[in-house]
């Protein structure tokens, strides 16, 4: 398979996420005709946690700032980066009861635990402002 790109970048505005996302699936589709439904509901999850995250907690809502969205497909894998205008956050403060059970009810952090766990990997930037994730693509039949 050919290597494949989509780019985009929009003001923080949560309500053009769904847009984005659908866009976003529209192009995963064309790249894996055979996409597994499952998997395309990953992404779909993924995304929309990733962009909302970017728009409220990095940009504050400002919709003078922007989120960037990237997705290369590379063979059977997607890498993704995210990246918003904000300071950024300290990823591991956010996410340092992972590993508890009971994590899942701490107010923050529990979309990126959520989105770690459906990941192949997941790195955030100096500042965490920029995540970068990459996931396998699981096929039909």
């Amino acid at each position: 398979m050919s290597q494949n790109k989509f780019d985009v970048s929009f003001k923080s505005d949560i309500y053009v996420v769904n847009d984005i996302v659908a866009n976003s699936l529209n192009f995963l589709r064309n790249s894996y005709p055979k996409l597994n439904q499952d998997s395309l509901m990953e992404f779909k999850l993924i995304y929309c946690e990733l962009l909302f995250n970017a728009i409220i907690h990095g940009n504050n809502g400002d919709e003078r700032k922007k989120v960037f969205l990237s997705i290369n497909i590379k063979g059977d894998f997607v890498d993704s980066i995210v990246s918003d205008e904000g300071i950024g956050f300290d990823y591991n403060k956010t996410i340092k009861d992972g590993g508890n059970d009971e994590s899942i009810f701490l107010e923050t952090g529990r979309g990126i635990r959520l989105v770690k766990s459906l990941v192949d990997s997941l790195d955030f930037d100096v500042n965490g402002s920029t995540v970068k994730f990459c996931k396998k693509v699981e096929f039909d039949g």
